[in-house]
């Protein structure tokens, strides 16, 4: 059951970095530091408001700004010298985010705003007492992961955005707006970090390196549910959330991050393109 409920959050994490490649053709390496800073904005939120879900909803609305002025101020303009440059810039923007992190909250340890019941049992079968705070999270970002395939897959906007995934002159010369559907589509890549974010830092403890290890996991969903496959990473969310908790519980619980690296290198050598890629 873990392995199921983290996977979920993993796979939508994976889905924002997965959308990005697709949109922009670069892996964003400032990906988990935007859900880091979620975090801590959801923190500085419910510290002035004590309303959890007011909390989460000017935490994301922080997100939504910051990232705005982060892709139009630093991301756009090194686009002109090529996706390299853009790659590196979301690089040094990883480290810029972290220090900024580190500067206004201190290295200090928190706990992360619940926005579901944190202190829930559920009594399962077989007299297994479990967190029902998982199971809540779970079932959101199932939700949530469904909805955005879906408004992906059947709006107007959706359609645009994978229009400028498969052919970025193609779709320019039908008149899309190519600028603001990528603004849009990194944005909600940030948001749905954001949220994973959010979600997940109520079971663990939060602090400045706290989404350091959410980038490998994001990276070994994306390409194991096949970079620009948005479908492909539920089930490869799932499965490296499986691979970590059977890992952890049956062969040693300090070395789950290994298996994540381990499955991280078996696709790379047996099927680069990932589960459901495509060339």
């Amino acid at each position: 059951m873990d392995g199921v409920v983290l996977g979920t959050l993993y796979a939508m994490i994976g889905l924002g970095l997965c959308l990005v490649w697709g949109l922009m053709g670069i892996l964003n390496f400032a990906h988990n530091n935007f859900l880091l800073v979620a975090v801590y904005l959801a923190l500085f939120s419910f510290s002035f408001t004590g309303n959890p879900y007011l909390a989460t909803i000017v935490a994301l609305a922080l997100l939504a700004g910051i990232t705005t002025i982060a892709y139009r101020t630093l991301i756009t303009p090194v686009f002109r010298f090529g996706v390299d440059a853009a790659m590196m810039t979301t690089f040094g923007l990883s480290y810029f985010l972290v220090i900024c992190v580190l500067m206004i909250a201190g290295p200090f340890y928190h706990r992360g705003v619940a926005i579901f019941p944190p202190d829930l049992r559920l009594q399962l079968p077989l007299g297994i007492v479990y967190s029902g705070y998982r199971i809540l999270a779970a079932a959101f970002a199932a939700v949530l992961l469904l909805g955005t395939v879906t408004f992906i897959r059947k709006s107007m906007f959706g359609t645009a955005m994978r229009a400028a995934m498969q052919d970025t002159q193609a779709s320019v010369l039908v008149g899309i707006r190519l600028r603001r559907v990528t603004e849009w589509g990194f944005m909600i890549a940030t948001l749905l970090a954001g949220i994973a974010g959010i979600i997940i830092a109520p079971m663990y403890t939060v602090f400045p390196a706290f989404a350091d290890r959410y980038a490998i996991i994001a990276f070994a969903v994306a390409l194991l549910g096949g970079l620009g496959n948005l479908e492909g990473v539920i089930p490869a969310g799932i499965i490296i959330g499986l691979t970590e908790a059977l890992g952890g519980v049956y062969i040693s619980s300090p070395y789950k991050d290994a298996f994540i690296y381990a499955i991280l290198i078996a696709i790379l050598l047996i099927r680069p393109l990932g589960l459901v890629g495509r060339k």
